[in-house]
């Protein structure tokens, strides 16, 4: 192998690897509240402190039950196709959304101040 080919792929090791990191960093990400932002259409329908839930329930949507516990939300049944937006799981930090796309249903996470996904920014 030559010299170039081996400094190449060096580079890439390395960029894979800060990848990976930043992925795990986001995902361990925690801030001290949390509040789930459920969107219909995108429009706000709901706005749920995860830290102060005592004991969970569900929210009924059009096409969607979404479960709420405390720290944790997810989406449980849905009458979409492909179900993915269950598949997915609870969220439990702002790393990740769930969407349902044929319901046009976003859950996520943001901080109570800003109101500000924990994430990106936006």
């Amino acid at each position: 192998m030559r010299k170039s080919t081996k400094l190449l792929a060096a580079c890439f090791s390395v960029a894979a690897i800060a990848a990976a990191a930043g992925i795990i960093y986001l995902n361990a990400q925690e801030t001290g509240k949390k509040f789930a932002c459920i969107f219909e259409d995108g429009k706000l329908v709901h706005k749920i402190d995860l830290t102060q839930v005592t004991r969970a329930y569900t929210i009924e949507l059009e096409g969607n039950i979404v479960f709420v516990e405390k720290g944790q939300i997810s989406i449980i049944e849905a009458d979409c196709p492909d179900k993915l937006c269950i598949k997915q799981g609870a969220i439990e930090n702002g790393a990740r959304p769930i969407v349902c796309l044929p319901n046009n249903v976003v859950i996520k996470l943001t901080d109570d101040e800003t109101d500000v996904d924990l994430t990106t920014g936006a």
